[in-house]
């Protein structure tokens, strides 16, 4: 299904103010009234190592593993000059004028998305989906339906060829599934059959062989 949604990143010129960010279906940023998508980030190179940051939102990610991720472990002689003239590239279209004081931060020896001031759809996903998990059955289903609800389209769609993308896509769309199954378990658990069917066919769409979905 494919994304329609709009992300917004707001900075303002006091400094970094709060980002929302999606990257389930495609990327899309929103700075004051200007519109970014996964053009005009300056390039290739600049849009992937930002997707690669998202998918690790607080996490900093070494030179040497962006390196290994952007060249498909093939880097060339002037890798390391190379991406740290893309990262210079991202921060001028994601943050102007903030330099290094926006969101896209340095760390030792790497970068790192503030998680501080940047909110990721995948990983609202991740969370509601983990502590539903945890939850009793009326209180899982509203969070579930939330989860589910920013499913709407495959990971970083956006990227289609490189490795690192497509492996992050079967993983979340492997999770997608398994909330769906825990929807339809918990609908049933509250009696709602209707729902439960309705839950369990959309999780066989991705898993037709899924024994949990046919049995939900």
């Amino acid at each position: 299904m494919e994304s329609t949604r709009v992300a917004t990143v707001v900075l303002s010129e006091a400094g970094p103010a709060r980002m929302t960010v999606q990257i389930i279906g495609g990327l899309r940023i929103l700075r004051g009234t200007t519109v970014l998508d996964a053009r005009q980030l300056g390039g290739c190179k600049p849009r992937q190592i930002l997707e690669i940051l998202l998918l690790h939102v607080g996490t900093p990610v070494s030179k040497d593993r962006l390196i290994e991720l952007l060249w498909g472990g093939c880097p060339p002689a002037e890798a390391r000059p190379s991406l740290e003239s893309y990262v210079s590239v991202l921060r001028r279209n994601l943050q102007p004028g903030a330099g290094k004081e926006g969101p896209l931060r340095t760390s030792t020896g790497g970068y790192v998305i503030d998680r501080d001031i940047v909110d990721v759809d995948l990983d609202q996903f991740d969370r509601l989906y983990r502590a539903a998990q945890l939850a009793s059955p009326s209180e899982a289903y509203p969070l579930l339906l939330q989860a589910l609800d920013l499913a709407v389209g495959p990971l970083l769609g956006d990227e289609l060829l490189a490795a690192w993308a497509e492996d992050e896509r079967r993983v979340h769309a492997a999770r997608v599934t398994q909330a769906l199954i825990l929807a339809a378990e918990t609908s049933a658990t509250l009696g709602w059959i209707d729902q439960s069917v309705t839950w369990a066919s959309q999780a066989l769409v991705g898993e037709p062989l899924n024994e949990r979905a046919w049995t939900s």
